[in-house]
């Protein structure tokens, strides 16, 4: 049975940007793994240290295009705000998440192209 996993995942950028991450990763699976960039965190613990301890972005995500094949969703789209070194920032992501069958994430990469101009 394929969901529409499109509303999880506005909920997910929303819950980031208004700094609640214990509701972002509620959305996460025991078992979850994510890729960013070069690191990998395996399983929600790792995840949640991650969110808690090196992320320190401030500001708010703006999803582009979001497209779902089976339970596979990809986002592209902006980050506008402050990183961990207090720096204005815009850069584009995309981000790809697969759920379980229980309708919780289980992996998320994400793919960034830092200080870009634009995008098409």
């Amino acid at each position: 049975m394929t969901e529409d996993f499109k509303s999880k995942i506005i909920e997910y950028y929303t819950f980031l940007d208004n700094n609640e991450k214990e509701k972002s990763l509620a959305l996460f699976s025991s078992d979850a793994v994510y890729k960013r960039c070069e690191d990998i965190y395996l399983g929600k613990p790792d995840i949640v240290e991650f969110f808690t301890k090196k992320y320190k972005l401030k500001g708010k995500h703006e999803i582009l295009k979001m497209n779902q094949d089976k339970e596979t969703i990809i986002v592209r789209g902006i980050f506008d705000g402050i990183n961990g070194r207090d720096e204005q920032v815009r850069d584009f992501f995309c981000d790809i998440f697969t759920f379980n069958e229980d309708g919780l994430v289980f992996t998320r990469e994400t793919y960034l192209a830092r200080g870009a101009k634009d995008i098409n």
